[in-house]
């Protein structure tokens, strides 16, 4: 029975560690958190409220006005399961960890089927990021136009005060190829450049770290991005009523003259503000990030949007479009969850790493002489700084 433990511990690490490395999304995000849900004694339950940072307004001259402190937060609720059933057979469990019956048969197999299903499930809060550079469905075809590009998504992430360091940017494959084609001998040592040569892909350039990944999201627009305007003067907050056309959740707008702002001078930008779907409330009401908000510590944009003024919906309706990514490691949080062992149970073990944990759980079966083995991992995955983020369409 020792050995047998020792062997499923084994299997536990090795899963764990093809797990975390699946995806560079989870990898590269928050993971912080997750010791916040779990302190001994006084554990919170399932959600985690993440306070955002505060937000003040400066004044001139002697005279003061005090301001409330109007803290916000964004909750993160860890109640996703999912999980890989696969059994042993008494031989496979007397190998070595290394030896292909269980590596390659079992262990890669499984994790990559869990990988992605987990990772699928995080790309959906993409949809939440407003910034987005580039235009749908287009590649670059210079290199001039692949450069500016990835530097216009680093220049809206600066632009809303994203920090300039842990940058990530995660491409589809086509993406990666035309990027790599134009990029992969610009502003790089030799050593990196016969990497990328020898890969295909890049490591670090223009500010990011990149990263290749199929599982990267499509966007599916609405069935209508034609004649789309505002229906109603001095509309602020997180709805928006419009006439005409249908949007889907994760589609992307600009509405006429409603421009940008700087997050701390409030200057306007001499671009407009865009915008994302969250939901719809109907087929003309949409809740939509940011908010509208016009004056205060608050404010997103320069001015409301006018009656009847026109929206500038991007891509073509009803058309799929990759959702590339540009993030900094605090536009995301990644949370894992400890699950609970059963110490009465034939086997039930767990590992931990970097915010992701994996447990391990078999019990016998004896007309068969097999281990009935559960793999599960529980976690929650929220986007709770949509500034800090770039959809790069591609």
């Amino acid at each position: 029975m020792a050995n047998t433990i020792q062997v499923i511990q084994q299997i536990a690490k090795e899963m764990l560690r093809i797990l975390h490395n699946s995806s560079p999304f989870i990898g590269n995000c928050n993971n912080s958190y997750d010791k916040e849900y779990d302190v001994a004694g006084a554990q919170i339950g399932s959600q985690l409220k993440i306070r955002l940072p505060n937000k003040y307004t400066v004044g001139d001259g002697r005279v003061i006005t005090p301001q409330n402190t109007e803290e916000e937060a964004v909750t993160i609720t860890r109640a996703t399961q999912k999980h890989v059933a696969v059994s042993f057979t008494s031989e496979e469990l007397t190998q070595h960890i290394d030896e292909s019956g269980v590596k390659t048969r079992v262990i890669r197999p499984a994790m990559a089927i869990l990988a992605s299903k987990i990772a699928a499930d995080c790309y959906t809060k993409v949809k939440k990021v407003y910034n987005r550079v580039g235009t749908p469905g287009s590649l670059p075809s210079s290199t001039q136009a692949a450069m500016e590009l990835i530097l216009n998504a680093g220049r809206k992430m600066d632009e809303f005060l994203a920090p300039p360091i842990d940058r990530t940017l995660i491409l589809n494959p086509k993406t990666q190829v035309n990027q790599v084609s134009y990029l992969a001998s610009l502003y790089n040592a030799a050593p990196e450049v016969s990497k990328q040569y020898m890969t295909g892909r890049m490591k670090n350039c223009l500010g990011f770290d990149w990263y290749s990944d199929p599982l990267i999201p499509n966007l599916l627009t609405g069935s209508d991005h034609t004649t789309v305007t505002v229906n109603g003067a001095n509309q602020e907050g997180s709805s928006l009523i419009t006439a005409g056309g249908v949007l889907a959740v994760g589609d992307s707008f600009s509405i006429a003259n409603v421009k940008a702002v700087h997050p701390e001078t409030k200057d306007a930008y001499d671009y407009v503000q865009q915008f994302t779907v969250l939901s719809t409330a109907d087929n003309l009401t949409y809740v939509i990030s940011p908010s509208i908000i016009t004056t205060g510590a608050k404010q997103t944009v320069d001015s409301v949007p006018a009656d009847g003024a026109a929206l500038t919906v991007a891509g073509t309706a009803s058309t799929s479009y990759p959702m590339n990514i540009a993030f900094s490691r605090n536009a995301f949080a990644f949370v894992g969850a400890k699950l609970i062992t059963y110490p009465k149970s034939h086997l039930c073990v767990q590992e931990s790493y970097e915010g992701l944990s994996l447990r391990i759980w078999s019990d016998s079966d004896i007309r068969n002489d097999e281990l009935i083995t559960r793999i599960d991992v529980l976690y929650g995955f929220e986007c709770i700084r949509p500034e800090e983020g770039v959809v790069v369409w591609g």
